[in-house]
């Protein structure tokens, strides 16, 4: 499990090599829902909250139920 975001060019390897993600931003959650269609296969993904320091991941005051089931419907994203 990668615990930190991967770059753009990190992700195909990473795919690959079969690693679990984490997903900070509903961009970064399309990125690899793409990248993973075009290798015909599954991402395994954990999803970041920001817990305050700002870091990384969704903030909560962005979060919703339509944030929500729009990540749920990427179809090449697993989420564990």
């Amino acid at each position: 499990m990668l615990l930190g975001p991967c770059l753009p060019e990190e992700r195909e390897p990473a795919l690959r090599a079969g690693l679990q993600v984490c997903v900070s931003s509903t961009e970064e959650a399309a990125a690899w829902d793409a990248l993973a269609g075009k290798l015909g296969s599954l991402v395994a993904a954990h999803l970041v909250l920001d817990t305050g320091m700002g870091r990384m991941g969704f903030p909560e005051e962005t979060w919703n139920d339509s944030r929500a089931r729009a990540l749920q419907n990427l179809a090449h994203v697993r989420w564990e």
